[in-house]
């Protein structure tokens, strides 16, 4: 289902689930192969995809913080309008290795898109492997509802 209007990067409380009729397999499997996974974990996690559930509460706290508290389930480019005037939300995750050794990054950029003329909540991949290999993905996914 298509984003409904109420939800923008000002809120993003709901529960999603993964389009992966709309994901390039092909470097989600590069960047997960790089991150260490080996090709078995990687075809179970493609299999997954149409599975994968996330449920996330978006708030501000008493002292003003804001927070995005997502809980990943397994069962681009053109940011909308409203994500370009709400602002983007960035998170970014790091491999965790010894001292000495190459990790990988991953910059996600999480908004809406306009993906075949329907609202999809996206959060758009920017990896770089350990060997300065670099890869761009973006998820879609369905809105759930509350």
């Amino acid at each position: 289902m298509a984003l409904p209007a109420h939800i923008t990067t000002k809120n993003l409380s709901g529960r999603f689930t993964m389009k992966k009729e709309l994901i390039d397999a092909e470097p989600l499997d590069k960047m997960l192969g790089l991150q260490g996974l080996g090709w078995l974990q990687r075809k179970g996690i493609a299999m997954a995809m149409g599975t994968t559930t996330l449920t996330s509460k978006h708030y501000t706290d008493d002292s003003g913080v804001e927070h995005l508290d997502i809980e990943n389930h397994l069962t681009v480019k053109g940011w909308a309008e409203e994500t370009l005037q709400n602002g983007l939300m960035e998170t970014q995750v790091r491999a965790d290795t010894p001292e000495g050794v190459s990790g990988w990054r991953e910059l996600h950029t999480w908004g809406t898109q306009e993906i075949n003329g329907e609202r999809r909540f996206v959060r758009n991949i920017d990896f770089e492997g350990p060997q300065e290999e670099h890869i761009q993905i973006a998820m879609h996914f369905d809105y759930l509802g509350a």
